[in-house]
C-alpha cells in the first residue's frame, strides 16, 4: 500500500521586490491526495509586510530583506511547509552632487557626495579619465589644473553596489579674468572679469542658473545678454537669492559679486543707462575678437 501523499508547495524558495514596493503571486500547490478544495493554507510574515488574498501571496513596501513561511494542510493532517525569502532589488541611481573649487594657482578640484555608498565612480574630462585624488564611501575628490583658458566638458559616471549608475554632465569655461581677460560661459551668455587682481574663475550652468566659482572671496564683475531688458540679477552664495544693484545696457545685465556662488536673472528693477557704448569683451579663445 502506498503511503498518503501531502500537498507540497511548487514555489521559488526567494523573490526579488523592486525596493520600496510589493506584489503578488500565485500559491501554486501540487495537491496529493486530498483535492485543492480540502487544502488550507497559512502564513507567518518575519521582519515586513505580506499576507494571503485568495490564492495569492500579497507583499508590500519591501524595503528590506524578511521571510514568510507557508504552510498547507490537507484534510488527513498532511502538510508541507515553504520558507521563502522576499529581497528588495535596488533599481534606483544614487542621487549625486557633483561641485567644482578653484585656487590661485589654476588648480581645480571636484567633489562628489552621494546619498549612499559609491562603488564605483570615473569623472572624465573631454572624455579623459581624472585619478582619484581622495575617496571614502559617500565622496570622492579629483584634481587637474588648467594653465590656460579652456572650454571643458566633465561628465560623472557613479555607480551603487546593485549597479546602478547616475551620470551628470557639465560643459565648463575655466580660466583668469582680469587684466584684460574675460571668462565666458561655454554657452557664450554669461562673461566675468575680476574686479581687483586676476582671478582663476570656473563658470557652468545648471537650469537657468550660472555657478561661478573662484579662488576665495574675491569681487567680480559680471555681465549676462539678458532677453528682458529690464530683468535684474540676483546671486545665492548659500543662504538664499539675493538681488543684486544691476545695470542694464546694450542687452547686458551688469553686477558685482564677492566670491563663488549661483547667479540667475530676476526682478524686474535694473537700472537702465542706454546711452552707454558697447562694451568690449575680448575673447581668450579668439583673438580676432
Amino acid at each position: 500500500v502506498e503511503p498518503p501523499r501531502p500537498p507540497v508547495f511548487d514555489m521559488p524558495a526567494g523573490i526579488e521586490v523592486e525596493r520600496g514596493r510589493g506584489g503578488r503571486w500565485p500559491l501554486r500547490i501540487i495537491e496529493g491526495d486530498s483535492p485543492r478544495a480540502e487544502l488550507s493554507v497559512s502564513m507567518v510574515a518575519v521582519g515586513g509586510h505580506a499576507h494571503l488574498d485568495a490564492q495569492y501571496l500579497v507583499v508590500e513596501d519591501v524595503v528590506e530583506t524578511f521571510y514568510v513561511v507557508l504552510t498547507v494542510l490537507d484534510a488527513q493532517g498532511l502538510s508541507d511547509s515553504l520558507r521563502i525569502d522576499i529581497e528588495p532589488r535596488d533599481t534606483i541611481s544614487p542621487t549625486v552632487e557633483l561641485s567644482a573649487q578653484v585656487d590661485g594657482t589654476g588648480r581645480v578640484r571636484w567633489v562628489v557626495h552621494g546619498d549612499e555608498t559609491l562603488a564605483t565612480a570615473l569623472l572624465l574630462l573631454d572624455e579623459q579619465p581624472l585619478p582619484l585624488f581622495e575617496r571614502s564611501e559617500r565622496r570622492v575628490v579629483w584634481e587637474h589644473r588648467t594653465p590656460g583658458p579652456a572650454l571643458m566638458r566633465v561628465r560623472l559616471l557613479a555607480g551603487d553596489a546593485a549597479g546602478n549608475i547616475a551620470s551628470v554632465q557639465r560643459d565648463i569655461s575655466v580660466g583668469w579674468a582680469g587684466s584684460g581677460r574675460v571668462v565666458h560661459s561655454a554657452d557664450g551668455q554669461l562673461r566675468v572679469l575680476a574686479g581687483g587682481a586676476p582671478a582663476h574663475v570656473l563658470v557652468y550652468a545648471e537650469g537657468d542658473a550660472y555657478r561661478i566659482e573662484c579662488a576665495n572671496a574675491q569681487p567680480l564683475e559680471v555681465a549676462l545678454i539678458a532677453e528682458q531688458a529690464d530683468a535684474g540679477l540676483e546671486y545665492d552664495q548659500g543662504a538664499a537669492w539675493q538681488s543684486l544693484p544691476t545695470v542694464a545696457s546694450n542687452g547686458l545685465l551688469r553686477a558685482r559679486v564677492d566670491g563663488p556662488g549661483w547667479l540667475r536673472t530676476g526682478g524686474v528693477w535694473a537700472e537702465h543707462i542706454a546711452q552707454l557704448a558697447p562694451i568690449a569683451f575680448p575673447n581668450p579663445f579668439n583673438a580676432a575678437v
